[in-house]
């Protein structure tokens, strides 16, 4: 249902992808905060994935005065439907992606206008943010590559851009198919893993967006699914490169990645579960004892018969794990884990520490124009 006609001869420069589910709890915030952007040719598209009547109030009270807010029917098919649906209705030659529980600070969308104009090649780019809970207060900085080498460098590890930061070119995505259905929960990496063999991405150096950490996100309660599906992406890609064969585009719901990568070989699913143990020490899902557990028994696995890259990786993901614990105020747990770990990998465990602290995650054109802001 659209609550706002558009008018043809003032089509929007950005238009914000928004998909709503539940009840709206932080909605009026997210939207607020996209009103008080500096670019005002703007359209919002609130693509409905299942929400209540009282956020669906919230829409049409914000809206009786802004006039540019769409909703979109997407009937709860999850999050890679509404988003395409929301890319297909767009309008702007940009489009913006939010969170219904996030909210953008002033000047996010002029400053990623503004560089993106300034590099045309460059399709995607996303921005540094702020973790907050529940109730708004800061909890740390989420940092990212700045460059887009250091940033490619970043994507063969983990997702080095946060999805509702990201500015796009709408022509760019939708030449590539928009989202690949059956990544519900990793969308975003593969989109970027897809997106950097065509075009630029980036990452601005500032925080830009307030990114909301609460126990009925999607990410926070299916850790082991986001991550699977994170890994089946890395290794569809790794693929992809060394034979030239998208097993990805077999691959239509959560179920059907084994046979998708049968012709690959056993290699390729034991790839696959082990570097979901990696992603899913990088979400955080370790800090659960299953999630420990889960690491554990990959490690072991590896140690015994995986390849140099795995074993490297899972090094790394036991350095993640320990800070992370260490940030949930674990400490003698983080301190146990190392003296596990460095038995483990013993002088494999030196690098991985080195990576986690070096300058692939920020680069110093990014520490000097924070200094100089």
């Amino acid at each position: 249902m659209e609550l706002a006609p558009r008018r043809r001869d003032a089509l929007p420069t950005v238009s914000v992808v928004m998909p709503v589910r539940g009840d709206g709890r932080f909605l009026e915030d997210a939207l607020k905060s996209v009103y008080r952007q500096c670019e005002t040719r703007l359209e919002i598209i609130c693509v409905d994935d299942g929400l209540t009547h009282h956020a669906e109030t919230v829409i049409r009270e914000l809206n009786s005065t802004a006039r540019n807010i769409r909703i979109l029917r997407n009937s709860g098919r999850g999050i890679v439907a509404a988003l395409n649906t929301g890319l297909r209705e767009a309008c702007g030659e940009f489009v913006a992606r939010m969170d219904a529980d996030d909210i953008s600070l002033p000047n996010r969308f002029a400053a990623q206008l503004a560089f993106l104009r300034r590099h045309p090649d460059v399709a995607a780019l996303g921005t540094q943010a702020m973790l907050i809970d529940e109730d708004g207060k800061v909890v740390r900085r989420l940092r990212t590559p700045v460059g887009s080498a250091r940033l490619y460098r970043a994507l063969d590890v983990s997702c080095a851009i946060i999805h509702p930061t990201v500015m796009m070119r709408l022509a760019a995505i939708r030449k590539l198919g928009g989202y690949r259905v059956g990544f519900d929960g990793a969308e975003d990496y593969e989109l970027w893993l897809r997106l950097r063999r065509v075009s630029k991405l980036d990452n601005l150096p500032g925080p830009f967006l307030l990114y909301r950490s609460h126990t009925e996100q999607v990410s926070v309660r299916n850790q082991l699914r986001q991550a699977r599906m994170a890994a089946i992406a890395s290794v569809g890609h790794r693929l992809l490169s060394r034979s030239g064969v998208d097993h990805l585009a077999a691959i239509t719901s959560y179920g059907s990645w084994r046979s998708a990568f049968g012709p690959a070989g056993p290699a390729a699913v034991d790839e696959v579960r082990g570097l979901t143990a990696c992603l899913l020490a990088d979400n955080g899902g370790t800090n659960r004892r299953s999630g420990a557990r889960y690491l554990d028994r990959a490690c072991a696995k590896a140690g015994a018969h995986g390849s140099p890259y795995l074993r490297n990786r899972l090094a790394l993901a036991c350095v993640r794990h320990q800070i992370s614990l260490a940030r949930s105020g674990r400490r003698m747990d983080a301190l146990i884990a190392a003296a596990t770990d460095l038995s483990r990998w013993r002088t494999r465990l030196v690098p991985a520490y080195f990576l986690q602290a070096s300058a692939l995650w920020r680069s110093r054109e990014a520490l000097s124009a924070e200094r100089s802001a």
